[in-house]
């Protein structure tokens, strides 16, 4: 017979593992239903396009190049390029660009100090003509096709904002080798999950290296807050919440570039997991008035993001007393045994530690919530 503390791990490791899964089967479902979109293809509005930079200047020339490939009218594009006392010569460099490409509408921006992306953000949508604001990093580069095909979505009026998907740029840095699999693992899954939830509703979470959003909604929410550091996931919300759809579309890819160090990708995941924490936290005592097709879909996010990563160690923590008070068992002999023929198992071991690693880099996020907005972060070397 099962003893208390047996039991309750068990139950524990059940709903921590056991809803996911479950949610990733059932969500794997929606991928291949139809948008319900009425979609002129051929739709170009004007979009505002802002590269907002901090010592971007290893980036921006190749950032600006890589705009301008893109297959959208030139004469539909104003680029806004926003600095934040970069002390590189980015605002240099890019002037430099723009006096070779004078052909391109490019407004360049400066601000005194470095005051958090929210607030560079929006002195640029203050400068901005666009129809449809795209924010994009520097250090983001995208398939050629990614403005047309997003851009074209906008020609149905309930679609309020969308984003791309992310590809992890491998590029064979042989000390940083085991981020970029871990990286690859994660955004294979977090791709489908983004599109799947779109295909219901709307996605809570955006990825800020590129989204667009219509102009008029952005202004009718003030701008981007300057009270949480997600402005990319947390203003995509807010859109959803209006009613609007906020998407992922696998048409609109963008790659990025890996840390150049382990330590360095964990700094960047636990950023990334503080504001999507910022997000869910900031948005729980609206979730009762959510579009009743993307409530589920929030509600369970918003579950994963600030409750499941408390089971795993809850589970785990009771594993080990059980171990101090009861001795070993045969079930908790059998999860010993699961978890070392994982370790054993290559793509399996880098899965399990994919999970662990992002469930208590979320765990860790959680607890710096309560004490840090962290609007500004500190530069991650790519």
């Amino acid at each position: 017979m099962l003893t208390f503390l047996e039991l309750t791990m068990m139950l524990l490791g059940i709903v921590h593992f056991g809803l996911p899964l479950f949610y990733y089967v059932y969500i794997r479902t929606k991928l291949n239903r139809p948008w319900n979109l009425n979609i002129d293809r051929d739709y170009r509005p004007r979009i505002s396009l802002i590269v907002p930079t901090f010592n971007e200047g290893d980036f921006i020339e190749a950032k600006l190049s890589d705009i301008v490939k893109q297959d959208y009218p030139e004469d539909r594009i104003e680029i806004i390029v926003v600095d934040s006392a970069s002390s590189d010569g980015t605002i240099d460099l890019a002037e430099a660009w723009n006096a070779r490409h004078l052909n391109y509408n490019i407004k360049l921006l400066t601000e005194p100090d470095r005051r958090g992306k929210a607030r560079a953000l929006n002195l640029a949508l203050r400068h901005a003509e666009g129809e449809i604001v795209v924010v994009t990093d520097a250090d983001a580069f995208l398939r050629q096709h990614s403005l047309k095909e997003a851009a074209a979505l906008f020609s149905d009026s309930t679609v309020g904002a969308v984003t791309g998907i992310i590809l992890a740029e491998r590029r064979k840095n042989r000390d940083n080798e085991n981020a970029e699999i871990y990286e690859s693992i994660y955004r294979f899954h977090h791709n489908i999950i983004r599109i799947a939830e779109s295909k219901i509703h709307s996605t809570p979470i955006f990825n800020g290296q590129l989204m667009f959003f219509r102009k008029d909604y952005l202004l009718q929410l003030g701008g981007f807050s300057l009270d949480v550091g997600a402005d990319d996931s947390y203003t995509a919300t807010l859109v959803a919440l209006a009613g609007y759809r906020a998407i992922a579309v696998p048409e609109a890819v963008v790659y990025e570039p890996m840390p150049r160090s382990m330590r360095s990708y964990m700094s960047m995941k636990a950023r990334r997991a503080l504001h999507l924490v910022q997000t869910f936290r900031k948005i729980l005592n609206r979730l009762p008035r959510a579009p009743s097709r993307f409530k589920p879909v929030l509600a369970v996010e918003a579950f994963l993001h600030l409750i499941n990563p408390w089971l795993l160690l809850a589970s785990g923590s009771i594993f080990l007393l059980s171990f101090i008070v009861d001795g070993p068992t045969f079930l908790k002999l059998v999860v010993a045994v699961m978890i070392v023929g994982m370790m054993l198992v290559k793509r399996a071991r880098e899965f399990l530690f994919t999970w662990v690693a992002n469930q208590l880099i979320l765990a860790y996020s959680i607890l710096r919530s309560f004490r840090s907005h962290e609007l500004c972060w500190k530069k991650i070397e790519k």
